[in-house]
Formats: C-alpha cells, sequence, structure tokens
C-alpha cells in the first residue's frame, strides 16, 4: 500500500512540474511574439524614414532645368507628395 501512495505522489509531482514547464514555456513564446511584435515596429520606422528621405528629395529637385515632360513628371510627384501631407 506504501508503495502505491509513492507512485500517486510521484505521478502528482511529475504532473505538477508538466505544469510548471508548460506555463515557461507559455511565458518564453508570449516573449518571442513581443520581441518579433517589436522587430516589426522596427522596420516599419525604417521604412517610413526611407520613404520620407525619398519625398525630401524629391521635392529638392529643380525642374525648370529638365525637358518638359521630366518637368512635368517631378512636378506631379511634388504635387503628390505634399497632398498626402495635408
Amino acid at each position: 500500500m506504501k508503495l502505491f501512495e509513492e507512485m500517486k505522489e510521484e505521478k502528482k509531482k511529475m504532473a505538477e512540474k508538466k505544469v510548471t514547464y508548460m506555463e515557461k514555456m507559455v511565458v518564453v513564446e508570449q516573449e518571442k511574439l513581443v520581441v518579433e511584435q517589436e522587430k516589426v515596429a522596427i522596420e516599419q520606422e525604417k521604412v517610413r524614414l526611407e520613404q520620407m528621405k525619398e519625398e525630401h528629395k524629391i521635392m529638392l529637385i529643380d525642374t525648370s532645368v529638365m525637358p518638359p515632360i521630366q518637368a512635368e513628371y517631378f512636378k506631379r510627384l511634388q504635387m503628390e507628395i505634399v497632398a498626402k501631407k495635408m
């Protein structure tokens, strides 16, 4: 009878250890998710800054020295950038 009780107690301890392990794994996965979300946010910010840099270059282009069709193209881009900011 004592052996049965010991086995039962050992089984209970193993189950508790398993639950503890699973809880820790959930925490680890949640932390991984947070890190991944932060990486995505950083990438989005990099893309936004690169877009701003490109738009800034376009806004500084002097179209007065360009052929008309090229000047029209860049003027249109400049107008789109201004409209987007409003």
